[in-house]
């Protein structure tokens, strides 16, 4: 035996004999979706998660007008978060996440672009996005956080000063629910800056 070869056997015995890492515990069910409010319509569409939250090319999706009454907005929206699936590293859902990870070029994100742009009948990312709104929706553990942003750019969000992330019960009632998210957009709009980006 060389040197060599000797080196490659000690270094894989030390690294056998380093203790093993544990794994990190799994994370809490939850469900999350979207709700985007564009110049003419709002978009409200589930998405898959576990950590990080992607667009689901099979879930639901579902466009209403820009002023949809609260209870036809927390309905709907409760209905996204229902049909969000939870993707553990060991349960059912595994292989969709893995498909949708490598999912690298956004083909999901462009073909859900493409429709909403044709639904407004615009042909541009920038003029969809400018002065629009987005609100994250994670249900766990017994609350809904909604997190606001506007646009600042093509398919770019940021919070605004004074309109902050707020939590209300998960068994509120679609129609207060659909009251906070409006109220959340209203908020966006007066305090953004006019027109948004893009």
């Amino acid at each position: 035996m060389d040197k060599r070869d000797l080196a490659i056997r000690q270094l894989r015995a030390a690294f056998e004999r380093r203790p093993k890492r544990p794994l990190p515990p799994p994370l809490p069910f939850h469900q999350c979706a979207n709700v985007l409010q564009f110049r003419w319509f709002i978009e409200i569409t589930s998405l898959l998660c576990y950590g990080a939250a992607k667009l689901d090319p099979d879930g639901f999706r579902t466009f209403l007008d820009r002023d949809a009454a609260d209870l036809v907005v927390g309905e709907t929206l409760l209905e996204a978060l229902d049909r969000s699936r939870f993707c553990s590293p060991d349960g059912p859902e595994r292989e969709r996440w893995d498909r949708v990870t490598r999912d690298v070029l956004g083909d999901t994100e462009a073909a859900f672009e493409a429709e909403a742009m044709a639904r407004a009948g615009i042909k541009t990312r920038a003029t969809l996005y400018k002065g629009s709104h987005w609100i994250f929706v994670r249900r766990q553990e017994g609350a809904i956080t909604l997190s606001p942003q506007s646009s600042e750019g093509t398919a770019s969000f940021a919070a605004v000063a004074g309109v902050e992330q707020c939590k209300v019960a998960a068994d509120l009632g679609a129609e207060a629910l659909g009251r906070v998210v409006n109220d959340l957009f209203a908020a966006l709009d007066d305090k953004a800056p006019p027109g948004g980006s893009g």
